[in-house]
């Protein structure tokens, strides 16, 4: 399956592999692909397109054109590779893929406001997160410096806002 954008290279196309020998169980990087899928409704087999299988290939070596997925096919195509390459790899060799550090962020916030209380007027949680994302918040100004005695942090104006807004997100239908 072609993905790459129109006039991406000129001559160069990417691709994803797609096969007919269907796992018992898609990983997150396998679309599934029918008939009803395609612009023409035909496809001779179920099938897997594998967003995991990149492959460039010269569009000279393209032997025929088969035929084009419908757009909201296309799009889950596209989600899936985005997916893939939104992931932060462990550096420490042990290949544990873990979500970006801005969805570990926004997730600390949403439990923060689920933690927190009012002191005098401030709206304080407890810090048992995550050190790096503690830090990430604080440098971004929505809460006050974790390294400090304290067992909690103050969420400012903003990360109230921020934290609430993720809570919502995270949490709530």
């Amino acid at each position: 399956m072609v993905v790459s954008p129109e006039g991406f290279d000129g001559e160069d196309l990417i691709l994803c592999a797609i096969t007919s020998q269907l796992p018992r169980t898609p990983s997150d990087w396998e679309v599934p692909l029918e008939a009803r899928d395609m612009a023409d409704d035909e496809l001779p087999k179920k099938s897997i397109v594998k967003a995991g299988k990149l492959f460039t290939m010269h569009e000279r070596l393209v032997a025929a054109r088969y035929g084009a997925v419908k757009e909201q096919k296309l799009q889950e195509v596209l989600e899936a590779l985005r997916g893939l390459f939104a992931l932060e790899r462990a550096t420490d060799g042990s290949g544990v893929v873990r979500p970006e550090s801005s969805q570990i962020d926004e997730a600390v916030l949403a439990l923060l406001w689920l933690n927190a209380f009012d002191d005098h007027g401030q709206l304080w949680s407890w810090k048992t997160f995550d050190w790096e994302a503690m830090d990430r918040l604080h440098e971004r100004g929505l809460i006050s410096n974790p390294k400090s005695k304290a067992k909690s942090v103050v969420l400012t104006e903003e990360g109230r806002h921020a934290a609430e807004q993720a809570f919502r997100r995270k949490f709530t239908s």
